[in-house]
């Protein structure tokens, strides 16, 4: 299916990293594992499979509910709060995708939370499901045991 985890990060999520959302979105589902305080470890999957060159959005939301333990927006806003523990070499080169919720904007479109580099640091976006993610697309999980 997926190739294997790249890395892993242990961080803790707290009562600030909470579920809430920007006033043009609505939460459509929340299938994340995390609970909401306490630690966690993620780990980052490829979305492509084989020879794929690029994957569409809802294409990748389906192997990663397949694939169970995706991480959602607490995950995501815990690990931009503790972003000294993504790895250097990611930046500009990777955008962590948390399938585990998925948010609806004003005219139906479908989103996920997205951490992204801008040069300075990471930062909170959303990736529309309609789009094609690739080979710097890397989904997070948390870790079967």
């Amino acid at each position: 299916m997926f190739d294997a985890a790249v890395a892993g990060i242990d961080l803790v999520i707290g009562p600030e990293d909470d579920l809430s959302l920007p006033e043009t979105f609505t939460l459509l589902k929340d299938e994340s594992v995390e609970e909401p305080d306490g630690p966690i470890t993620l780990e980052d999957v490829a979305v492509l499979e084989g020879c794929e060159s690029y994957v569409k959005g809802e294409k990748m939301l389906v192997r990663e509910k397949e694939a169970g333990k995706r991480a959602g927006l607490r995950a995501a806003k815990a690990l931009l709060r503790q972003q000294h523990l993504i790895p250097v070499e990611w930046r500009g080169n990777k955008v962590l995708i948390f399938t585990g919720m998925i948010v609806r904007d004003r005219d139906g479109l479908r989103f996920v939370a997205c951490a992204c580099w801008d040069g300075d640091r990471w930062y909170l976006a959303w990736g529309w499901l309609d789009n094609y993610f690739d080979s710097g697309n890397r989904a997070m999980r948390v870790p079967r045991k």
